[in-house]
């Protein structure tokens, strides 16, 4: 079934780190000998995350965990986080909306360091309080970011994270 993750909560996170981990052996099979801060901004991040998950957490925290990757390595980041098991918590911390949107199951809305608004993405995405929150950004904010703060709609799931 395109989109899914398959394998028990149980197994999920050791399934995650085997992929992780697989993922990053077969990336860096063109640098034998390379130390991880050779391996590209993305990889690295990658290699962050199995670390992580090798030590079984019930919450994981990341804080921006695609910011500085390149885009098509975005996806592959995003891709293993989709495949997470549901019995680890997991803390974004993420300007992106579509981000947000795409894993969050509750969101809490940040203005000048004071709580706006904690809810579901369905309540969030309707505020009016949280839209001119997103509007009133600065100008230096990158164009891509001010023309669509958000989609009510979730993207399309990752494919197979078999």
């Amino acid at each position: 079934m395109p989109g899914a993750c398959y394998g028990s909560a149980k197994n999920g996170a050791a399934a995650a780190t085997r992929r992780s981990k697989d993922s990053m052996r077969s990336r860096s099979a063109a640098l034998p000998s390379a130390a991880s801060p050779q391996f590209p901004y993305g990889e690295q991040r990658l290699l962050e995350i199995a670390i992580a998950l090798a030590l079984r957490p019930r919450v994981l925290l990341l804080d921006e965990p695609a910011a500085g990757v390149p885009s098509y390595e975005t996806e592959i980041i995003h891709q293993v986080l989709g495949c997470l098991p549901a019995d680890i918590a997991i803390l974004i911390i993420e300007h992106d909306m579509d981000v947000v949107f795409r894993f969050a199951h509750e969101i809490v809305v940040l203005v000048q360091g004071r709580v706006l608004m904690r809810e579901k993405p369905e309540a969030i995405s309707a505020d009016p309080r949280v839209r001119l929150s997103i509007s009133a950004k600065p100008q230096d904010e990158p164009r891509h970011r001010r023309d669509r703060p958000w989609s009510r709609e979730r993207p399309e799931a990752a494919p197979s994270c078999r």
